[in-house]
């Protein structure tokens, strides 16, 4: 039923008795996750609540966002629902430079993800420019003066191609599973650290997080963005993670 697609280490030896096994487990169908409730992991990513198992833990996307490439990647996946609308296509490159770029200013001074959903709802680039600037990040900065040069269509039909892929995110849950972590919230260990869950949760060093991303699931492009992170961080973590991937109706599969 499992198979694992990743080992961040050819010894096996030192997973069995000298490292803490890290795994991280995604699953993509209802009786994968309605078999949450024997395999109790450390912290379970599903929103949809698929087998009526709600998350235990939420993604600081924005402390994701590590750097411009980091934002580039996951802008990829949050803009990826309107590839089916040829018109927005057409404006899709420069919708993708504005989210990252909006990702990143966000990222750089502390601010949630709601606010990157305000700049966008109210179309709006002066506080992401002006957190750019005073952040450092001056190509990004000069993007976005480029982009407030181009004209009112050009502009308009860029705002209509983010908002498609975005407004249907601003929602409570969202919010709440993209949060940065507060008060009371522990972040997991590497490399799944952009994770965070209650404090009262396992600080051990032995964890395994199961991701549940359902095909038809509005939550999918987010998923597989927190997916894509996961697994390079676990590429570059020193210590070994494994990697299983369940497949349709539980039946293994590599991906």
């Amino acid at each position: 039923m499992k198979t694992v697609i990743a080992q961040h280490d050819s010894d096996t030896r030192s997973v069995a008795t000298e490292e803490p096994v890290r795994v991280l487990v995604v699953s993509d169908d209802l009786p994968s996750a309605t078999d949450l409730a024997s395999s109790d992991p450390d912290l379970l990513w599903n929103p949809d609540a698929v087998g009526v198992v709600g998350s235990t833990c939420s993604w600081d996307l924005l402390g994701a966002v590590t750097d411009a490439p980091a934002a580039d990647r996951i802008t990829e996946h949050l803009l990826r629902p309107v590839l089916d609308n040829r018109l927005a296509t057409f404006f899709l490159p420069e919708a993708s430079l504005l989210t990252a770029n909006m990702l990143l200013a966000a990222s750089r001074t502390g601010l949630p993800f709601g606010a990157v959903l305000g700049w966008v709802g109210s179309e709006n680039t002066a506080e992401a420019a002006h957190a750019l600037r005073e952040t450092g990040e001056f190509d990004a900065y000069e993007d976005v003066l480029a982009f407030d040069a181009q004209d009112e269509l050009t502009q308009g039909s860029v705002w209509e191609t983010m908002q498609m892929a975005l407004t249907p995110l601003a929602t409570d849950t969202v919010f709440d599973a993209l949060s940065r972590p507060g008060s009371g919230r522990r972040n997991a260990p590497a490399p799944f650290g952009t994770l965070h869950g209650p404090a009262g949760a396992s600080s051990s060093a032995a964890v395994t997080v199961h991701v549940v991303r359902p095909v038809s699931s509005p939550w999918r492009e987010i998923t597989s963005a927190l997916v894509e992170e996961l697994r390079l961080c676990a590429a570059e973590c020193a210590r070994p993670t494994t990697i299983v991937e369940l497949g349709t109706y539980g039946k293994g599969g590599r991906r």
